[in-house]
């Protein structure tokens, strides 16, 4: 599956269960929502909507991992936060699968296992988006996006300790970290989305422009446009073209030779 639909994917899910819990909340005026997990909108009236924007991100929480795992280089690659992306997603779908406890007692057991995969759910998704997000400085793409994605996540992740461990309000202090994980979400996706693409996108642009160039300074020695699109996948897109003595020559990005390793380069 392609990097954009991964992006899509992921986006369609945050906007889902972002525009249903507001709708939701803001109809339901029987409940507090200041105080109320949206755990217990589930049941009652649009309860069946509720359950349903529960499971729509996570789809998109796997799509993450898998569209970041292959958009980044490979030195910048880890395979942690894809697995904890995965888990997070199954861990979600149990969430919505099993409703809370409209009361702290007593507690049944479909009560516990929300609470359990609850907390799997909010463990999982913070921690693979920090880990995730320290990644980004490894790969020339996306380090701009280093900052602001390391960022969110570590509010995120320090944010949801404090709310475990302290008396915060449990439906305000649940929204709030609700919000900072959609938050990285949808940055990650919408990165994803816009930034990767573009760049893959006009790759056929900028290879013929190269081409053009070397052409161009050299007629005696036309380029092979044959062998430059079969070696295109095996090198990065950063092959330079770097200008000497009058005349344009190529270097590989992968071996650094001129015109040694066979990817047709022009001098």
């Amino acid at each position: 599956m392609r990097l954009r639909a991964l992006g899509g994917i992921a986006l369609v899910g945050v906007a889902f269960i972002t525009v249903t819990c507001l709708l939701v909340q803001s109809l339901r005026t029987d409940l507090n929502w200041s105080a109320t997990s949206m755990s217990i909108y589930v049941t009652g009236p649009y309860g069946t909507w509720v359950r349903a924007s529960f499971y729509a991100p996570a789809p998109g929480i796997a799509a993450l991992g898998i569209g970041w795992y292959r958009a980044l280089d490979r030195r910048a690659r880890s395979v942690f936060p894809l697995i904890l992306f995965l888990v997070g997603a199954i861990a979600l779908c149990v969430l919505a699968s099993f409703t809370a406890d409209a009361t702290r007692w007593p507690v049944t057991l479909h009560g516990r296992i929300h609470q359990w995969a609850a907390f799997a759910t909010f463990l999982c998704i913070t921690t693979a988006a920090l880990l995730q997000s320290l990644r980004l400085r490894f790969d020339a793409r996306s380090c701009e996006q280093f900052i602001e994605a390391t960022t969110i996540a570590s509010v995120c992740v320090v944010y949801f300790w404090i709310y475990a461990l302290s008396p915060i309000p449990r439906g305000l202090g649940e929204k709030v970290v609700i919000a900072l994980v959609l938050a990285w979400l949808w940055r990650a996706a919408w990165w994803l989305l816009r930034d990767f693409f573009p760049a893959e996108k006009n790759h056929e642009a900028r290879r013929g422009d190269m081409i053009h160039a070397c052409n161009s300074s050299s007629p005696k020695a036309p380029v092979n446009t044959t062998a430059w699109k079969s070696c295109a996948p095996t090198i990065r897109s950063s092959v330079s073209i770097v200008q000497s003595s009058g005349s344009f020559r190529t270097t590989c990005a992968l071996c650094g030779r001129w015109r040694a390793c066979g990817h047709a380069h022009a001098r």
